[in-house]
């Protein structure tokens, strides 16, 4: 039986005490790091929103432990498809985070990927990067979310970050995300998982964030995240990759609870509408394999994601010219001279500042599910 770290916000402890509570409900990383080691600390910066990502002090804390036990931790990470992960690392403040606190940052589009082999399945290989094989330690820090394809993201969705984009797409145009996910999980295992819960957000990127300041541990993948679904309110039966690797005994499914008594939530029902949605995603990477092909490597993606999902619309008549969105952009896609906003520029970070800053409110989101809100639990 695995043990499972959990506090919650009733705790009444800082983002930093309540980290470090919890590696120490575990036993200490003491248990699990040796000398000399290298530890890769794998978060979820899947885009450049702070609501989204893994949360900058709990990395804090899990650095500087890791260097107590006199190892070596690194950080690597990969966005998601549609984003541009060094525009995403600038904007969350990555690179300044690693710097301060002495800690080499990888992206994981700029590494040297080494392909392996895979027993069963419609894919034969695929590739990881090569600091991922060479790490001692591998510690898994996941945003706790709702997730449309895969109905959670924890921490065995997490590891989708290592694969590069060519074989995160062929994983859904197959529709085999979920034995991807598992396949993921038996080739890399997570020797520690310290979720992230600060924030729960209903999608896996844009939706409803609820406050809820919560922070899980545990050493065995397959328990958290089955713990982590009734969090969720989820029935962990309905998240597949969860229930093969219960049935392949790839985890633990029993596990002791330490630290606070958790909030149960009624457990919802299944949804026709996200059949429906899984559906048309895994046509959209389809056809992407085919444009990608005879587009010399481009994706249609960043393309959909920006049309058919939330992006900024600058009203002309409204906009008084005043400059401030255009010195907080990026990637300088804006223009109040003319009025418009580059979407070629602005579709692969979508960073959305300008929304926040605009004192005339000329900038507006746009497109399905164009109201983020963010709601605070008692």
């Amino acid at each position: 039986m695995s043990k499972i770290a959990y506090l919650n916000k009733k705790s009444n402890l800082s983002i930093k005490e309540k980290t470090k509570e919890i590696l120490n409900l575990l036993g200490g990383l003491d248990k699990i790091i040796k000398l000399g080691d290298l530890v890769l600390i794998k978060p979820n910066f899947l885009a450049p929103f702070p609501h989204a990502v893994t949360d900058f002090e709990i990395l804090e804390v899990i650095i500087e432990e890791v260097k107590r036990c006199r190892a070596k931790p690194v950080i690597g990470e990969s966005s998601g498809f549609e984003f541009n992960t060094e525009k995403t690392f600038e904007i969350l403040g990555a690179y300044e985070f690693a710097k301060r606190n002495e800690i080499e940052l990888i992206n994981f589009d700029k590494v040297k990927f080494t392909k392996v082999s895979l027993k069963n399945g419609l894919l034969k290989q695929i590739s990881i990067p090569e600091i991922v094989l060479q790490a001692d330690i591998l510690i898994n820090v996941p945003k706790l979310k709702r997730h449309n394809v895969t109905n959670v993201t924890i921490g065995m969705k997490n590891l989708f970050g290592l694969l590069p984009r060519e074989d995160r797409r062929k994983f859904h145009a197959l529709g085999i995300v979920d034995s991807g996910i598992l396949a993921l999980n038996k080739l890399i295992r997570s020797d520690l998982v310290i979720v992230d819960g600060l924030t729960v957000t209903s999608r896996a990127l844009f939706g409803v964030s609820e406050e809820r300041g919560i922070i899980v541990g545990g050493t065995d993948i397959v328990s958290v995240d089955k713990f982590c679904c009734t969090l969720l309110g989820i029935d962990f039966r309905n998240v597949r990759h969860i229930q093969k690797a219960i049935k392949e005994k790839l985890g633990l499914e029993e596990y002791q609870l330490v630290g606070d008594t958790p909030e149960r939530l009624e457990i919802e029902k299944k949804s026709f509408y996200k059949k429906i949605y899984k559906l048309v995603y895994q046509t959209m990477h389809m056809l992407d394999i085919f444009y990608s092909f005879i587009s010399k490597g481009k994706s249609l993606i960043p393309i959909i994601h920006f049309y058919l999902g939330v992006r900024p619309k600058l009203i002309k008549q409204k906009c008084d010219k005043c400059g401030k969105c255009v010195n907080v952009c990026p990637v300088n896609a804006i223009n109040i001279q003319k009025g418009y906003i580059d979407s070629n520029l602005c579709m692969h970070i979508r960073c959305l500042k300008c929304v926040d800053l605009c004192p005339a409110k000329a900038i507006e989101l746009r497109g399905e599910r164009s109201v983020i809100r963010s709601v605070k639990r008692e």
